[in-house]
């Protein structure tokens, strides 16, 4: 049997994938934007918030429960993330970042399905998609100003 390897993945940015202003007339896209310092420190919020969520869960290993746990509190962050109206000028910046939190998650989903129905290779494959994704949320995370959506990892007391 092939173990998958516990991989640091900052799920704190797993922020969602479609958002931005696609909506049409619906009440959030009515809302007023936030400004820049009031969209930092709400998407970093989210980010801490999630951060201390997926650290009680504990280490990733072959055992499926802690990524199905992940999962769904990725799901929570994506949904957080989600309710956010940066600037209209990061809204795109914004919406490719929720993609990728959205491609992170649906990896770590993969990980768990294939370690449930004990597939470690594909659960392996799925890792390194997840890995790639986080690469990739916490570029884009840099470039909005989301200063602690980019850590690699944190030490919350659980």
């Amino acid at each position: 049997m092939r173990r998958i390897v516990p991989v640091a993945i900052l799920v704190p940015l797993l922020v969602g994938g479609c958002g931005g202003d696609s909506d049409g007339g619906s009440a959030r896209a009515q809302q007023p934007r936030l400004t820049q310092k009031q969209f930092v420190e709400q998407g970093n919020q989210v980010c801490i918030d999630s951060d201390r969520r997926i650290f009680r869960i504990g280490g990733l290993g072959s055992n499926p429960t802690p990524w199905r746990r992940t999962r769904d509190a990725a799901q929570t962050a994506i949904d957080e993330m989600a309710r956010l109206r940066p600037p209209a000028a990061k809204q795109k910046r914004f919406d490719s970042m929720l993609a990728s939190a959205r491609t992170l998650q649906r990896a770590i989903s993969d990980v768990y399905e294939g370690l449930v129905g004990n597939k470690y290779e594909r659960a392996q494959a799925a890792q390194a998609r997840a890995v790639r994704a986080d690469t990739e949320i916490k570029r884009k995370a840099h470039g909005l100003g989301l200063t602690f959506c980019e850590q690699l990892l944190t030490n919350w007391p659980a």
